[in-house]
């Protein structure tokens, strides 16, 4: 151990890793711990904290038992999954694009996917299968991207001109997605304004073992990613020439944030600003290591989803407001901030 670091060392790579940031890590996981049990607690029935902790040991009466294992929960890990993801989706991006704006709603990654949620919901409302909504919304913001890709691309995918295509692209979904909406029975646009705005309130454990094995499929590709991300960062010709091939790996991290997104989008509808605030709050806290970032981002980006979901359950309560109007509540403004004191 060196002064303000641990090294890690095995057979193949060497890790040198502040104390400093490992100890924000460690805080960043107690916090989530504490909010998940909160989160589990709150509700028309509040269960105190210590008694959510002896239910989930199997300590706990028969309806504190129902209320948690089969209601609390499943919302309290969608929140978790949904968050990570949307963190993670928005690190990548932030670190390839070389850009703090990026993230997978700036960029107009969850205006594909939302405006093929809408028109499934008020379009087809009569013949579509519920059921199949998260696959149609995935190949939304699948196809969006691809479509940014194949408009930014000249001779190679400039970061810059990416953001510029996919803002401007995002704006004309949007508008899209307003026309759609407008010219719908009222009944299916009061639906899919439910799902625009975002809610964890239909969450169960099948949409939370779908998401799960999903990203654990994801998980192997995101390791491997993690030093082609930390080349990019460094800048194109750097990254050359430590052997990256440049434009193959933006494809690949693009597509894997992409996928990291929009399943948690598929299933909860559109929760903004996740990906952009995240990524920033664990960069202060941790510095610009994958290693760390990557992990932190995943923290901060489940606490803020978590954290607006249990206000939105709370604050005006009976009332419960959208996961998404809260993360909007701190986004937009944190979005103004960014625009004004980065160059």
């Amino acid at each position: 151990m060196t002064a303000g670091y641990l090294v890690l060392r095995n057979a193949w790579v060497s890790h040198l890793l502040p104390r400093r940031a490992l100890i924000h890590l460690g805080l960043l996981l107690l916090a989530t711990a504490t909010l998940a049990i909160l989160a589990m607690a709150a509700g028309s029935m509040t269960i105190h904290p210590v008694r959510v902790i002896q239910t989930l040991l199997g300590q706990g009466t028969q309806t504190e038992q129902l209320i948690i294992q089969q209601f609390r929960m499943p919302r309290m890990l969608m929140a978790l999954l949904v968050g990570t993801g949307l963190g993670i989706a928005g690190a990548i991006l932030q670190g390839l694009m070389r850009n703090p704006l990026a993230s997978p709603d700036v960029l107009g990654v969850t205006d594909g996917a939302s405006v093929v949620a809408v028109f499934a919901l008020t379009v087809f409302a009569g013949l579509f299968n519920i059921i199949w909504l998260p696959a149609f919304v995935f190949a939304g913001g699948l196809v969006t991207v691809l479509a940014i890709y194949a408009m930014a691309w000249k001779g190679g995918v400039a970061p810059r001109r990416m953001i510029l295509i996919g803002i401007g692209l995002g704006a004309l979904l949007s508008a899209a997605r307003t026309v759609v909406m407008i010219q719908s029975p009222i009944q299916n646009t009061a639906q899919a304004q439910v799902w625009l705005n975002g809610s964890l309130n239909a969450a169960n454990w099948q949409q939370v073992q779908i998401l799960s094995s999903w990203y654990l499929l994801l998980l192997p590709l995101l390791v491997l990613a993690m030093r082609s991300l930390s080349a990019q960062t460094l800048g194109d010709d750097l990254a050359k020439s430590l052997g990256s091939r440049l434009n193959r790996e933006r494809f690949g991290l693009i597509m894997l944030s992409t996928a990291l997104a929009t399943a948690g989008v598929a299933f909860c509808g559109s929760i903004g600003f996740v990906g952009l605030m995240a990524p920033h709050i664990a960069r202060r806290l941790l510095g610009n290591m994958p290693e760390l970032h990557l992990p932190g981002s995943a923290l901060v980006g489940a606490l803020l989803v978590l954290g607006s979901d249990l206000a939105g359950r709370i604050v005006l309560a009976p009332m419960e407001v959208p996961v998404g109007i809260f993360t909007a509540l701190i986004g937009a403004p944190y979005f103004i901030y960014l625009l004004v004191n980065k160059k």
